[in-house]
């Protein structure tokens, strides 16, 4: 009896030492198959814009005239540079080499100190004189200009500050353009007169004087009012 229940015994712990075998297995198999979750790697998301954020409008460039609803500037145009320096540098050799040349001979004569300010108040008038009309050039050089926007094409001019001019013509109503070069200087310095034949009620000619690359200004107004066409209609 007694050796039957310690084989009973021994068959029992060995049950008990398999299943704990068992149990300790199983354990081990779900631990490593079930990793410890890692950290989020993900980057961090990026700030929504606002729905209610307010639009800030395109800034337009100051134009001496007021724009129409929905109207854009494209582009302002000026003369080419050698309407405005060559007769102003002329301007102030006019005003300062008299001057520089009578001062010299009365002092190389011996008489400017006698002189005094009988020779320098004119001197001084004379200069002023020749300076204002340098000044009022350099007025209508940065004062004639021609601006293309998405619905006309405007003529502005002003010879002083008390008179002034503008010309306007709708893009849709300008028919042909043509570029016209003239002479060995505007050759050389590239620049070019661009006619734009207009339609309508006076009709006539749209004349862009002087300017430089002409016949990219040509496209630009062609573009634009094949736009303008497309949008009216």
């Amino acid at each position: 009896m007694i050796v039957r229940r310690c084989s009973l015994l021994s068959a029992s712990n060995e049950q008990a030492i398999r299943v704990a075998i068992c149990v300790e297995i199983g354990y081990n198999v779900g631990t490593m198959g079930d990793p410890e979750p890692q950290e989020n790697s993900q980057l961090p998301r990026q700030p929504e814009p606002q729905s209610g954020a307010e639009h800030v409008p395109e800034r337009q460039p100051s134009v001496p005239f007021p724009l129409q609803q929905g109207e854009r500037v494209l582009r302002i145009i000026r003369r080419h540079w050698w309407f405005l320096w060559p007769y102003t540098l002329w301007l102030v050799i006019v005003a300062v080499a008299p001057v520089v040349a009578i001062a010299l001979l009365f002092d190389a004569i011996g008489i400017l100190g006698d002189l005094g300010w009988f020779f320098w108040v004119p001197a001084l008038l004379w200069v002023l004189y020749w300076g204002i009309r340098a000044l009022f050039n350099w007025y209508r050089y940065h004062n004639d200009i021609w601006v293309v926007t998405n619905q006309r094409l405007i003529d502005v001019f002003r010879s002083n500050p008390l008179n002034k001019r503008v010309s306007t013509a709708d893009l849709v109503n300008i028919q042909d353009m043509r570029v016209e070069r003239h002479g060995v200087t505007a050759t050389v310095l590239g620049y070019s007169d661009l006619l734009c034949s207009t339609a309508g009620t006076e009709g006539g000619t749209f004349t862009i004087n002087g300017v430089p690359q002409a016949e990219e200004l040509q496209l630009l107004i062609d573009r634009e009012r094949d736009r303008e066409r497309m949008r009216r209609d």
